[in-house]
């Protein structure tokens, strides 16, 4: 990795793969997939449209009726409805699940002995 860090490592902890999933630089796969596939810039140019259509409706008729009626539509970003639906995909159409904490470590901790067993790694290296 970039830094001389690896994920099969026990050298790599949890602080630092939030730092590379959060902190990712524009252009990296992460950065990318975090971002819903839109650069920072076009990011704030559609919130500071839909601002802007906001602004312009609330001078309308139908902003002064109770209740308001045809307000603006948010301007449609990619990966939105992709990623809603992303989880129940890879569960292959299972409903999502939430897991304990304790549970997870648990199950993180089987997987990473059953990986090292099979490559044969040691926690010395």
């Amino acid at each position: 990795m970039h830094a001389g860090l690896r994920f099969d490592r026990p050298a790599c902890s949890w602080e630092d793969l939030h730092a590379f999933t959060v902190a990712s630089p524009p252009g990296t796969a992460i950065h990318y997939e975090l971002a819903e596939g839109w650069p920072l810039d076009s990011h704030l140019l559609a919130g500071i449209l839909e601002r802007l259509n906001d602004w312009l409706w609330l001078h309308t008729k139908d902003a002064q009726r109770k209740p308001p009626r045809n307000r603006p539509k948010q301007i449609p970003r990619p990966g939105v409805r992709e990623r809603a639906n992303a989880l129940t995909a890879a569960l292959g159409g299972r409903t999502q699940q939430v897991v304990p904490m304790a549970a997870f470590t648990s199950m993180w901790r089987e997987a990473r002995a059953r990986w090292k067993r099979q490559k044969g790694v040691s926690d010395e290296q």
